[in-house]
């Protein structure tokens, strides 16, 4: 995996996961579980995980998981409505530079 791939990942986890942590949170209504920022991103987020934990070695992605949640601690302020389609827009990027097209 290249230097470049493991960023994208780490910013696609980042950007996407404080949305995701609102699953968890009890004091939102029920109604907040189907909108689908949220649903996307939380796509985006299990997506990354996974695609990080298969591209490379366990530790590695380990570290690929940890920095992108360190980074979605010192992003919590921006927009949700840039965050995720930015997520969105960086997985993309990474699937296309790891799975070119033939």
């Amino acid at each position: 995996m290249t230097n470049m791939a493991a960023l994208l990942l780490i910013f696609s986890i980042g950007l996407s996961w404080n949305r995701v942590a609102t699953i968890f949170d009890t004091a939102l209504p029920i109604e907040n579980s189907a909108q689908p920022l949220l649903i996307l991103a939380s796509t985006v987020c299990i997506t990354s995980f996974g695609l990080a934990f298969s591209i490379a070695a366990w530790p590695i992605g380990i570290l690929i998981v940890v920095v992108g949640l360190l980074l979605a601690r010192f992003v919590q302020g921006l927009n949700i409505r840039i965050a995720v389609p930015l997520s969105v827009a960086l997985l993309l990027a990474y699937i296309r530079l790891v799975y070119p097209l033939a």
